[in-house]
């Protein structure tokens, strides 16, 4: 069944998808024969029927969950994921992402009652290759591609053989971008470069991200803290936003964590004759 890239037909979508799945294992069709252990990653993104689905397939089910992370609308019965698997493992400490980006995913998303803070969970090897967020104003969005193009081919050559990705808030950005680099002369013949959506960039990482069109972040609605959040934590070492006009208002904040604090003023400045 085709599915359109609006938000709405992809909730109708997966929703009637679950039900199909759920009625063949009610009538017996499909049975937890199907696999002997499924391991669902991102499972906060999956509704209540899907997550019921995923138990119903399989004698064990392994449920790997984080939900600052979340980006679709999807809502659990309280509770639910916990009663499915049974044990809960609450993994304190992640290596990924470096101190940087950490700090500005947790000024993202500041509210630290409701999203405990990275910082503190960091043992990304700082000493050894050290983080950085860098925003790059641009003129255009084709200022943008140019400047993303730029910038891979130095990470190509200082990352060799890792992955770098590329992602946009919106599908036709990855699509002209995509078009301006097959145009390139950029030389990529191990497939290193990831040309994605925020949304379809979850589950990867990347030594160092771009993330180009944040300006129409303040667009997307409710889900645009998460997704950037999101989208710079899919790096390792580097994350570059690039934006034409203005960054929304809270991540431009964000972006201010990692500016060092202004000196004091002199005295002889703060009383000065005017």
């Amino acid at each position: 069944m085709p599915v359109d890239d609006s938000e709405e037909s992809f909730e109708a979508s997966r929703a009637l998808f679950a039900g199909k799945v759920m009625s063949l294992i009610d009538a017996g069709r499909i049975s937890d024969a199907y696999c002997e252990t499924l391991l669902v990653d991102e499972a906060q993104d999956y509704t209540d029927t899907e997550l019921l689905v995923f138990r119903r397939l399989c004698k064990r089910l392994v449920l790997a969950a984080d939900s600052r992370q979340s980006i679709y609308k999807a809502t659990h019965t309280p509770g639910l994921p916990e009663k499915l698997v049974g044990a809960v493992v609450a993994l304190r400490y992640h290596y990924r992402s470096g101190l940087s980006l950490c700090k500005v995913a947790d000024a993202i998303l500041s509210d630290a009652a409701t999203y405990p803070r990275l910082q503190g969970e960091c043992h990304y090897p700082e000493g050894e290759r050290p983080s950085n967020v860098i925003p790059v104003p641009c003129d255009t969005f084709e200022g943008q591609i140019a400047k993303i193009v730029e910038n891979l081919r130095e990470h190509l050559q200082l990352y060799p053989g890792e992955r770098i990705g590329v992602l946009f808030p919106k599908r036709e950005q990855v699509e002209v971008f995509s078009n301006v680099l097959l145009r390139s002369a950029l030389d990529d013949p191990n497939s290193l470069i990831w040309i994605d959506t925020l949304h379809g960039a979850k589950g990867w990482e990347f030594r160092a991200v771009h993330l180009g069109g944040c300006e129409v972040l303040s667009r997307m609605g409710a889900v645009q803290k998460r997704l950037i959040y999101t989208g710079v934590l899919r790096g390792k070492t580097s994350a570059h936003l690039y934006y034409s006009g203005h960054l929304p208002g809270y991540l431009e904040a964000a972006l201010g964590v990692l500016k060092p604090p202004q000196a004091d003023p002199a005295f002889d400045e703060l009383f000065k004759k005017r």
